[in-house]
């Protein structure tokens, strides 16, 4: 058994079955938006006619799609676990994408929120160059226009910490 935050149990065949899912949730996504008969969910897939099969089989089985005379769509059970599965990778992708630096910051709120920092640039320290994470700093912030989420120690300079207050005056989130 896997212990899961809201005090319920995962069992091990639950995770079993959530990795085959996984690998082929891109399969479900290529339903999405309509109604595909197997042919055009495996050209949208990227796959075989043979995998689309067994996975449509498979899901109109779980009932994540139904098999209407026009082809198969995603039924809202469907739909919501796609989300599900799509926001599950997107955490996995931002975990991968900033390892390094979790092996330095692992507070609760920060690994919470790990899917706003998707696209974030991780700036490591360089011993040749002192000066290179603030001046990468002051680079991103000086060029953001909409919004700017960021984890940092300190501001460091008052270069940065001027910046970064001109940007918020100027609108930026």
């Amino acid at each position: 058994y896997v212990y899961c935050r809201d005090s319920s149990y995962m069992k091990k065949t639950d995770i079993e079955t959530a990795g085959p899912f996984l690998q082929r949730a891109h399969i479900l996504a290529a339903c999405r938006g309509g109604k595909r008969d197997r042919m055009e969910i495996a050209e949208r897939a990227d796959c075989s006619r043979a995998t689309v099969y067994r996975a449509t089989s498979d899901f109109e089985e779980q009932g994540l799609i139904e098999h209407t005379p026009k082809g198969y769509r995603l039924t809202g059970f469907g739909e919501t676990v796609l989300v599900q599965a799509e926001q599950f990778q997107t955490g996995v992708d931002a975990a991968q994408h900033l390892e390094s630096l979790l092996k330095h910051v692992d507070t609760p709120a920060f690994i919470e929120n790990i899917h706003l920092f998707t696209d974030a640039t991780v700036i490591e320290a360089d011993p040749s160059a002192p000066y290179i994470i603030e001046q990468e700093i002051e680079a991103i912030i000086s060029e953001t226009e909409e919004y700017m989420t960021g984890i940092t120690r300190g501001f460091g300079s008052p270069n940065v910490m001027e910046t970064t207050y001109e940007r918020i005056l100027d609108g930026v989130e």
